[in-house]
């Protein structure tokens, strides 16, 4: 089976930019916390120390929404063509959706109902819909050039 190296690109672009709408609101407050500490000249550490805070919201951000379009977005995917239902609006909604309630059912489960996790329900809700969008996209256009190509044939993943 060969790796089809479009999907694969266009999936890590959809996580990448996903990670990055997710952290967006604490990388407003740690890239430019993090460019002051590099150049703090007088702490041997400072540049490594002021790269780390600058990253730091896409150091946690980037292996949920990996994990998350990985469990539940390629399944989708292979769910959806197969239905038919290949349409890049539902994977905005999809994501919108899961990316909001993970946090808040994890939060539920783990007994912190009223816990910090319900935090984390918009910019997962954010980072969901934007790596939906961005898959979505693929997936549009994917369908699309199929379509072209072989208008009689069905729609696969």
């Amino acid at each position: 089976m060969a790796i089809d190296r479009v999907a694969v690109i266009a999936f890590a672009k959809a996580v990448l930019t996903g990670a990055c709408a997710a952290g967006s609101p604490l990388l407003l407050i740690s890239v430019p916390a993090g460019i002051v500490l590099l150049f703090d000249f007088g702490d041997p550490m400072g540049g490594l120390n002021g790269l780390l805070i600058a990253v730091f919201p896409l150091i946690i951000t980037l292996p949920i929404v990996l994990g998350a379009s990985i469990l539940i977005g390629l399944p989708l995917t292979y769910l959806l063509s197969r239905a038919g239902r290949d349409q890049g609006e539902l994977y905005v909604v999809a994501g919108l959706f899961f990316g909001g309630v993970l946090p808040v059912a994890i939060s539920i489960l783990a007994g912190q109902a009223a816990g910090g996790l319900f935090y984390f329900a918009i910019p997962g809700s954010l980072g969901g819909a934007v790596t939906g969008w961005s898959w979505g996209r693929h997936r549009d256009a994917l369908n699309l050039a199929r379509h072209t190509e072989h208008p009689d044939l069905e729609p696969t993943i």
